[in-house]
């Protein structure tokens, strides 16, 4: 079993990072031989947070050969097109690097704001992980569905990774429902280093395992980890 480690960039409270700080250090990260650098993503939260994606394009540009990515990029905030787009280019920028980390989401308030029902985060995640995919192909994509509806529209540019950036699902705790989120889009589960504790890991792990081995999902995209 090969051990790797990455690092996670969040701006916090006492934070004054800017591009050239965080340059330099997805630089060194990269130097030290970390595996890969992955931004927190919240649009809103009570304590100072930065913005994922432009942080992440602007450690793309002070790096080479690190992947970089979200842990996790709360797909259901916004439009999958949105997303589509906003993930291709950083993929673009970085040369093909992204890691999609994606999640449902897990503050109630930053859902209000934003007039999305916290209740639905689950059903949204799975509705833009299907949009998304199909988007990142290049091919006109037609879909009506409970949340978005789109007739024809093709992305441009797509992603320099084919058949599109490996995709990790975010959660807190592992289960069934989530295990089949893997299997069915993702190259891994992708568990919180801040919740999920070594027993839930195992569960979790134990999900993806036997989701994978119902043979009722096919893993259809992504690259295993």
């Amino acid at each position: 079993m090969e051990a790797a480690l990455g690092f996670s960039i969040v701006m916090g409270r006492a934070s004054s990072l800017d591009a050239h700080r965080a340059g330099r250090y997805a630089a060194r990260a990269e130097e030290l031989g970390f595996r890969s650098l992955l931004m927190g993503d919240h649009l809103y939260m009570e304590n100072p947070i930065g913005h994922s994606v432009l942080l992440a394009a602007s450690v793309a540009a002070a790096t080479e050969r690190i992947p970089i990515g979200f842990c996790a990029y709360v797909l259901p905030l916004r439009h999958p097109l949105h997303a589509a787009k906003e993930l291709a280019e950083i993929d673009r920028l970085s040369g093909g690097r992204l890691i999609a980390g994606l999640a449902a989401g897990s503050n109630a308030r930053e859902f209000g704001l934003f007039g999305v029902p916290f209740e639905e985060r689950g059903a949204r995640l799975d509705e833009g992980l299907e949009i998304l995919t199909r988007l990142w192909t290049g091919e006109p994509v037609t879909f009506v569905g409970r949340f978005h509806q789109l007739d024809g529209v093709r992305l441009a540019p797509v992603p320099v990774q084919k058949p599109h950036p490996p995709i990790w699902i975010g959660s807190w705790t592992g289960n069934r429902k989530s295990a089949d989120r893997v299997v069915r889009y993702a190259a891994g589960w992708q568990a919180s280093g801040l919740h999920t504790s070594v027993e839930e890991f195992r569960i979790g792990w134990e999900h993806v395992r036997a989701a994978a081995a119902r043979g009722e999902i096919r893993h259809r995209f992504g690259r295993p980890t």
